[in-house]
């Protein structure tokens, strides 16, 4: 069985998610009215506000989990 290769972040956000502990970001659609910072669901971030909904690619998704134990 081949070794799994580190997930190497793509972006600043990537890399802020992946290495702070609790950190998620904030609302992405500019007509929240709140802006509030999202929840992971278990394979996205989510506002709690509007429903708006992250587009991390499943790569990414993969290596929050394992990092976090999720």
């Amino acid at each position: 069985m081949a070794e799994e290769t580190e997930y190497k972040p793509q972006t600043w956000m990537q890399e802020k998610v992946l290495n702070t502990a609790g950190y998620s970001p904030y609302c992405g659609n500019s007509d929240c009215k709140t802006m509030p910072r999202t929840r992971f669901n278990g394979s996205q971030f989510v506002c709690p506000h509007c429903g708006w909904t992250s587009e991390f690619p499943a790569e990414f998704i993969k290596a929050y989990k394992k990092k976090w134990n999720l």
